[in-house]
């Protein structure tokens, strides 16, 4: 069996993947050509749940955690590192075993005081929010480290997207409906429930929760929108994303702007789901 029949063999549901892949002829093509590949997914920084410092205004705040703080081990970053420990490890044997060269981007969503929590910015600061982000960034590529050896590697967001701010605004600022009219028609109340759910959003936050999930689909948009773009100047160059959020809600949001510019879907493959 060749190495790129293996490689598509345990991606399959019927081996690691929780779900099919997506763009399956790309990810072919990709592992047969035999160049290095980037696989990569996110990591949210750690924080608070969500509070309403004015509920006559849509902002939500947060407050971001540092490595210490009461909360932070608990936080949704650090508990999905430790739940899919078993399934990364798997990933990355296979991986080796393929004979893939490759490297695995963590991105630090590092933007997200700016576009999901401007008030939060306001309330603990951009100084101090930028040195709890370094604090975090330290912590996450030890823990990496000390769980996968040298294998991953954590990079900035705000770092990769700085030379595209303007494709990034184009879609970030587009009116809603242009980007929600390319998600399939029940992804928007999907992802409100999930946020409201995950972020701690009370019932009676209607008007918050709702802009904040524009906020989270609009950013996604147009971070699919700046892969390609990262693709094309070899900056992260034979992506493949490896899905550790929702199979369906996640995966659509960061087509929706790809759509809109008439782009091919990213590849992505969906190993890291535990099954305990």
């Amino acid at each position: 069996m060749s190495r790129t029949d293996y490689f598509m063999q345990m991606i399959d549901v019927k081996r690691l993947g929780a779900m099919l892949p997506e763009n399956p002829q790309r990810i072919r093509k990709l592992i047969s050509r035999g160049q290095p590949i980037t696989f990569f997914n996110w990591i949210c920084p750690p924080r608070t749940s969500i509070w309403i410092p004015d509920l006559t205004e849509p902002l939500a705040a947060c407050r971001f955690l540092r490595p210490g703080d009461g909360g932070f081990l608990e936080s949704e970053p650090c508990r999905r590192l430790v739940d899919t420990e078993d399934e990364t490890k798997t990933f990355l044997k296979m991986a080796r075993e393929c004979g893939i060269s490759f490297r695995y981007l963590k991105i630090l969503a590092d933007d997200n005081p700016h576009r999901l929590y401007p008030r939060t910015l306001e309330i603990q600061g951009e100084k101090r929010i930028e040195e709890i982000f370094l604090e975090f960034f330290i912590w996450y590529q030890d823990k990496l480290d000390s769980l996968f050896g040298k294998g991953i590697e954590v990079v900035s967001w705000r770092e990769l997207s700085a030379p595209y701010r303007e494709l990034y605004e184009g879609i970030f600022n587009r009116p809603f409906d242009d980007i929600s009219s390319m998600l399939p028609k029940d992804i928007v109340e999907e992802e409100q429930r999930i946020l409201a759910e995950h972020c701690g959003f009370q019932k009676d936050w209607q008007l918050q929760i709702k802009d904040f999930t524009e906020r989270v689909i609009r950013s996604y948009a147009a971070e699919g929108v700046v892969f390609d773009a990262l693709e094309r100047d070899w900056v992260i160059p034979n992506q493949i994303l490896l899905c550790d959020e929702s199979t369906r809600v996640f995966p659509a949001q960061i087509e929706a702007g790809r759509r809109l510019k008439g782009l091919d879907r990213l590849p992505k493959i969906f190993v890291l789901y535990p099954r305990r």
